[in-house]
């Protein structure tokens, strides 16, 4: 047993136009570097897919936070890819990327750190909706799972400052996940 219960790939890295999903499947050898958050040139080497490697490895719960930019039909893809059987195009190519079975049930974090307005919820809700589509789509035998990462100041809770009603939104909004749905806030962040 590893001695620790749950690994989260993410962090402010996602918030680039390079951190997208599709960039970090195939051979390692042959991913491109992206320009990142923190550091000019980011290696696209040991990203999503060692990461729920290593989780199913170790026993593990897995996260893996994804951007909140990312196109929602590249995110039903991801679920297909993940999750689909290899005679699907997406599970097809998740085979020929080395990988046969579909990956164990993880949770798909949308956003690291955004702030929580109308844009993000847009965003989240799309995101969300397309990837429980395809779910549905592909029959899949369990729920995905979700966190949404933003950053909440004390303006979202307050019903003067016109916020509170984006925060009641995104609830309302994610109200179809049910406790399938978990938050990832980041009080006071900038």
């Amino acid at each position: 047993e590893a001695g620790w219960q749950v690994l989260r790939l993410g962090g402010s890295m996602v918030n680039v136009d390079g951190y997208r999903w599709k960039r970090f499947r195939g051979p390692v050898d042959q991913r491109q570097p992206y320009e990142g958050f923190w550091h000019h040139f980011a290696s696209s080497s040991f990203r999503i897919f060692e990461t729920l490697a290593l989780c199913e490895a170790a026993d593990v719960l897995c996260v893996i936070t994804l951007s909140s930019f990312e196109d929602p039909a590249d995110m039903a893809d991801f679920v297909e890819y993940c999750f689909g059987a290899d005679t699907s195009v997406w599970g097809r190519l998740r085979a020929e990327d080395g990988r046969g079975p579909p990956f164990r049930p993880f949770v798909v974090e949308i956003g690291n750190e955004q702030p929580l307005d109308p844009t993000f919820l847009e965003q989240v809700v799309k995101i969300t909706h397309a990837m429980s589509d395809k779910a549905s789509q592909l029959a899949l035998p369990f729920e995905l799972r979700f966190a949404i990462g933003q950053n909440i100041d004390m303006n979202n809770f307050d019903a003067a400052s016109g916020k509170l009603n984006t925060t009641v939104m995104m609830l309302k909004e994610l109200d179809f996940l049910g406790v399938a749905v978990s938050w990832d806030a980041h009080i006071g962040g900038d």
